[in-house]
């Protein structure tokens, strides 16, 4: 935990590894978390829609954390931001524009469950 899920629209889908490494690395920036926690991933949409119909392009972060009382309304917006200036550096909007979010989920850390599978040799 946390977990950035990383959706994209189909017209990014050759830059999808380029995004995911930048949005997961600004989020290590905001050292919400420590590092070895973070966990990301990509989804491309092949089939989605924009507004009434448009050509627009999407990439949007969905960031999934453990509720804490540290983790305030100001720090989740600080890493929404720096999400989201991060992305719109490296993304070029050639033939379409590309619409960028991100949204914070907190999760209810008194229910959430994980372990660890240690390798063995």
């Amino acid at each position: 935990m946390p977990h950035l899920i990383l959706s994209v629209s189909a017209p990014l889908a050759e830059h999808k590894i380029h995004l995911l490494k930048t949005a997961h690395q600004a989020m290590l920036s905001t050292q919400i978390a420590p590092a070895l926690d973070v966990k990301s991933r990509v989804m491309v949409w092949d089939d989605f829609m924009v507004g009434q119909g448009s050509d627009d392009a999407f990439v949007h972060v969905e960031i999934r954390l453990l509720q804490k009382p540290e983790r305030t309304n100001e720090v989740q917006k600080a890493l929404s931001d720096a999400v989201i200036q991060a992305l719109q550096q490296v993304i070029l909007a050639k033939d379409r524009a590309v619409q960028v979010s991100c949204e914070i989920v907190l999760m209810n850390a008194a229910v959430y469950g994980k372990v660890k599978i240690e390798a063995f040799q």
